[in-house]
């Protein structure tokens, strides 16, 4: 137990998850010993990482497999099987990961200003409510959503650089383009100047968008 006490810590500080965290991660490994879950070899080492990807969904932080695999080293398929295996042994309730939760989070460290991030945040609670990650991850939709929003508030930041923060492939990122109901012509958008144009979810009063406190 101390050992993987230290690789959560480990993984958690990689992440910079709060202590809060931290703990909950703790209780849910405790609570796995206790039942007597399986992790043996290399199933204790993804078990560690699946407790900490839990914790961050309870906390409503969600952070992507993909970036649990950046920070351990283990393949995410691995810890994905640990959480699925967490989750069946322990009867566990775990929320799906919203697009808002990843927009949020990424808006942050992309370091994009208030009004981008607050319309990136409306856009991806529409898409949330739409199910447009239905099929599609949604930290993926997320990346999308950032992609077109923050070049719609002249903000704009290069495939690339959603890239490498979201961990989401270029292609990827171009290739969920949000669905029509909110981005309408999601291929034409692309291909000629997207940005004179407003999405037609955001058409409106933009004081109404910009003082939604939401």
């Amino acid at each position: 137990m101390q050992r993987n006490m230290i690789r959560i810590q480990e993984v958690a500080d990689y992440l910079s998850l709060p202590k809060k965290i931290v703990e909950i991660a703790l209780d849910i490994y405790a609570e796995a010993e206790k039942q007597g879950v399986n992790m043996r070899g290399g199933e204790r080492e993804s078990m560690a990482v699946a407790v900490l990807f839990i914790a961050c969904r309870k906390a409503g932080s969600a952070r992507s497999l993909k970036e649990f695999e950046d920070a351990s080293g283990i393949p995410k398929r691995r810890i994905g099987k640990s959480f699925m295996n967490l989750q069946r042994c322990l009867d566990l309730e775990v929320k799906q990961a919203t697009t808002e939760e990843y927009v949020q989070r990424f808006c942050s460290k992309l370091g994009l200003p208030n009004k981008t991030q607050i319309i990136a945040h409306t856009v991806a609670k529409k898409a949330d409510s739409l199910e447009l990650s239905r099929g599609q991850t949604p930290v993926a939709v997320a990346a999308s959503v950032i992609y077109l929003v923050a070049a719609y508030t002249n903000s704009k930041r290069s495939i690339q650089e959603i890239s490498d923060v979201t961990l989401i492939g270029e292609k990827s990122v171009k290739r969920n383009l949000i669905a029509e109901e909110i981005i309408p012509e999601r291929r034409d958008w692309l291909s000629r100047r997207p940005w004179g144009r407003k999405p037609t979810y955001l058409h409106g009063n933009d004081n109404a968008i910009e003082n939604n406190d939401e």
